[in-house]
């Protein structure tokens, strides 16, 4: 079973994206700013993934928890910056495998109330900050989310936490591609 794979324009670009591959983004928000100085100027982190015959983005934001998004709402202006995180080592066919059973498993877990998966409190994020244990097994922030995922495809370092920031599921996971 091989990686769901395309080309979706961002900003006038065409950009190759893989299932599996994490996007990296900084948008105009408020919380943007807050969070961008401690994670190298990136205040989002996502997963990409196969979702109804398309590639989508997985994450978990504040106000809605889980969120499954098109790529192209990267095309707007409210976003900053953009990257694509490549897993390297590529993923194997059993890597994905293990991923999309990752993502079922976080959608049915909270299948009844997406918006709990987010931990509105801040201790997920102190916690992340100092690369504690995570603060809870079911709510997330959005590198705890990507952390979680990279873990369940067998892809995340053993000796590190699944409480990380931004930039550190960047550097766990892949290497980076900035689009703009």
């Amino acid at each position: 079973m091989a990686a769901a794979e395309g080309v979706v324009v961002i900003k006038g670009r065409r950009v190759h994206v893989r299932e599996g591959d994490l996007i990296l983004s900084h948008d105009k928000s408020l919380m943007a700013e807050i969070l961008g100085p401690f994670n190298s100027n990136w205040s989002h982190v996502t997963t990409i993934i196969a979702h109804e015959g398309r590639l989508r983005s997985f994450s978990c934001y504040m106000r809605d928890g889980l969120v499954i998004e098109d790529l192209e709402v990267y095309n707007s202006d409210y976003f900053t910056r953009f990257a694509i995180v490549r897993p390297y080592p590529p993923r194997t066919a059993e890597q994905t495998l293990r991923l999309r059973l990752g993502v079922a498993e976080v959608l049915r877990a909270h299948a009844d109330n997406p918006t709990d998966a987010y931990d509105p409190g801040i201790m997920e994020c102190v916690h992340a900050l100092f690369r504690m244990q995570p603060w809870s097994n079911d709510r997330y922030i959005c590198s705890e989310l990507a952390a979680r995922l990279a873990q369940a495809a067998g892809a995340w370092p053993e000796h590190l936490t699944l409480s990380v920031k931004v930039d550190d599921v960047a550097r766990a996971v892949g290497i980076v591609e900035e689009i703009y």
